[in-house]
């Protein structure tokens, strides 16, 4: 991956920083910095990538029950040619 990042929803992230702090992981906190409720952490991955590791608040939508605000098929150019 050379841009952007993988990330990943817990209901824990306390014990997910800890399990971190076990294995000698480095991280930075941005805690509720970027969206109000939503906390997250950040490390790179053994090549080097960015991770995210967040813990939505409890009224947020699962991620298979939200609407995407943006629909990739809907907006398709159509099939690609060769």
């Amino acid at each position: 991956m050379q841009q952007g990042r993988i990330a990943f929803r817990t209901d824990d992230l306390d014990a997910f920083k800890t399990r971190l702090k076990e294995k000698g992981i480095n991280y930075s906190d941005y805690g509720d910095w970027a969206m109000t409720g939503w906390k997250q952490v950040f490390f790179y991955d053994p090549d080097g990538n960015v991770v995210e590791v967040h813990q939505a608040p409890k009224d947020a939508p699962s991620a298979r029950s939200a609407t995407p605000r943006w629909d990739p098929i809907a907006r398709s150019p159509g099939p690609l040619r060769a």
